[in-house]
């Protein structure tokens, strides 16, 4: 069902209510733009790095298209009603938007090319604002009220004057809420102050319990709002033509919401109609939980449940929908539409509009709960073991075994593949398609791993370190043929002098150390690290126990009462028993390692003021 401008109020009741029944709820958006140009994803980027990089998009982007679906189980199936949403940052009489709108040009021709009515965006196209901007409302001289985003004034590049002025008052706002009484009344001699006030009162931290109101031309009324007032605000003073409302709604019905690779989509939403997107990730994470509880992420869960993720080669949203619809119909499970909600009776031209989207997700979530479910109850029976006991009234989408997947957004070319909303993530997991490579000989590079792996182009590779590196393979039906393991002289020989690409081995510095190249799953890398982190410990407390028997043994006088000082004779012997462990030596020619330096007194001196002492000696001569 389309929802326009024109309709909005009217429909706002019934959308309220087919959200409020709902089991569940899916959304999709779509954007103007994914990446602005000078902001580059890396394997390497850490979840905060990642985060921030999402925040230029949504920040330089916008949504101009949002779906919502709601399904309701009913004793004829499961009945969906998705709707679809134009936005756009539209003004009326009485309000004045400042947001900018900055679109891709890619990502236009995209939409274009799915059939996307950009004058049906622009006509009628439903306006928003969200918490922060409605708290910050200014009134000018002519009546009309503008909602300022945070991002109006660059705070770095205010005067030293200006920074005080903020900096003051946000001490003075401090204090004022710790004493939790009466207003605040903020004296601003100047338009420039009274958007840095209204921009400090949109800060995530106030949650959107503070407003400010305008008493005259040099004061503004900084009030506090509890939660009831601000739920009145929402449904009163804020427009009723705000697609805000409809976020809402979702919150209301306190149900699993669910998305498909929906970091872009989970940043735009609170960004646009919640709250602005905060600098730090945890702080991120704490909004977004406290605007939806559980969040669920399709693409996650075809790429890292391990039961799910086994039996698809792609988790592309049209492919997964199509694969997964199918199996749920000769199942025997019945998913349609809602009497009234006949838009999308045509699937072949419906992909891609945010409504349909939203319905497709919907459909793959309820296919990979019943699948999970159902191999989770064949292994029991295999094994002979109860079914676990479970609360009647507990719904099948929120079974004991299903949440700890819930939660997680996936992330698109990053090591760690999740954002954790409620916990910490872990580097333990790894997509199916990624493997680690080891062992790269220096100045080996990208052109040289595509002549030594042709099977498995077209791959895209992050480098870690000199010799490390990691190989995602983009096409799904090829992550089969990879070979774990070292790449072999066989491999390599055609590129090594005298072979029949000797040529190109010369040009890309293909030669016999490339046989050691070393490939390695997921699960072989984690078992690698781990391994390698045993080893670095073992290293470290080897050289501790050095440093330890090196340091003097001293008496009464500072020096001990053997004519070699027992730290001299403790590291000859560790030395000795170190050589003996790591390197066996011929039992008849011993080799022996030099003694450590030592000062006037005969005790030992650490190698790097031995090597400063050297130099002294050195200059002196």
């Amino acid at each position: 069902m389309e929802v326009l401008k024109g309709e909005f109020e009217v429909m706002l009741p019934s959308i309220r209510e087919a959200l409020k029944e709902a089991d569940f709820i899916a959304i999709d958006a779509e954007f103007t733009g994914l990446k602005p140009p000078d902001v580059s994803y890396h394997t390497q980027d850490d979840p905060q790095t990642r985060y921030t990089k999402v925040c230029e998009s949504v920040r330089t982007y916008t949504v101009i298209q949002y779906g919502v679906c709601a399904f309701k189980t009913t004793h004829e199936g499961v009945k969906a009603k998705p709707f679809n949403f134009y936005i756009f940052p539209n003004e009326s009489d009485d309000f004045r938007s400042t947001r900018s709108f900055v679109s891709d040009a890619s990502s236009l021709v995209f939409l274009a090319n799915n059939q996307f009515d950009f004058n049906k965006m622009v006509r009628c196209g439903i306006p928003y604002c969200n918490h922060s901007e409605q708290a910050a409302t200014v009134a000018n001289v002519m009546g009309n009220t503008a909602m300022l985003r945070r991002d109006r004034v660059d705070m770095n590049k205010l005067s030293r004057q200006q920074r005080s002025f903020v900096e003051n008052w946000r001490t003075q706002i401090e204090a004022w809420l710790l004493q939790g009484t009466g207003s605040l009344i903020v004296p601003c001699n100047s338009a420039m102050h009274r958007r840095l006030i209204c921009q400090e009162i949109q800060d995530p931290q106030y949650n959107g319990f503070l407003q400010a109101i305008p008493r005259d031309t040099k004061n503004i009324e900084i009030k506090k709002i509890t939660a009831e007032e601000r739920v009145r605000s929402n449904l009163g003073d804020s427009p009723v033509l705000n697609f805000r409302h409809i976020i809402d709604a979702i919150k209301d019905a306190d149900c699993p919401v669910i998305v498909h690779n929906g970091m872009y989509d989970l940043c735009h939403t609170v960004d646009q109609f919640w709250h602005n997107l905060p600098q730090d990730l945890n702080e991120f994470k704490s909004i977004a939980s406290g605007m939806w509880n559980t969040i669920i992420d399709t693409k996650y869960l075809a790429e890292l449940h391990p039961k799910i993720s086994a039996c698809f080669n792609t988790s592309v949203l049209g492919t997964l929908y199509v694969t997964v619809e199918d199996e749920l119909r000769r199942e025997g499970h019945n998913i349609s539409m809602a009497d009234g909600f006949d838009r999308y009776n045509n699937n072949t031209l419906s992909q891609h509009e945010a409504g349909y989207d939203a319905y497709m997700t919907g459909v793959i979530f309820l296919g990979f709960v019943h699948y999970v479910l159902e191999v989770e109850e064949k292994e029991r029976r295999i094994k002979g073991e109860p079914s676990p006991k479970i609360d009647p009234d507990t719904p099948m989408i929120l079974n004991p075994s299903l949440l700890p997947y819930y939660n997680k957004i996936f992330q698109m070319r990053a090591s760690i593949p999740y954002l954790d909303l409620t916990g910490i993530e872990s580097e333990d997991l790894v997509q199916r398609n990624r493997f680690f490579v080891r062992q790269l000989p220096e100045k080996l590079a990208f052109p040289a791993l595509e002549r030594l792996l042709p099977e498995l182009t077209p791959f895209y590779v992050s480098w870690g370190d000199e010799s490390t590196a990691w190989l995602t393979v983009r096409d799904p039906a090829k992550v089969e043929l990879v070979k774990l393991g070292a790449l072999g002289l066989d491999r390599v020989k055609p590129f090594l002098p005298g072979g029949n690409r000797a040529i190109e081995g010369e040009a890309y510095y293909i030669n016999s150390d490339a046989a050691k190249i070393e490939l390695l799953s997921g699960e072989q890398w984690v078992q690698w690290k781990e391994q390698t982190k045993a080893e670095t410990k073992e290293q470290v407390s080897r050289l501790d126990d050095i440093e330890a028997a090196m340091e003097p043994s001293t008496g009464i006088n500072g020096i001990s009462g053997n004519d070699t000082p027992a730290a001299a004779q403790a590291t000859a012997t560790t030395e000795k028993d170190t050589s003996t462990a790591d390197a066996p030596m011929d039992a008849e020619t011993p080799a022996k390692r030099p003694a450590a330096p030592v000062d006037d007194l005969g005790f030992p001196i650490p190698s790097s003021f031995a090597g400063s002492k050297r130099q002294k000696k050195s200059k002196k001569n």
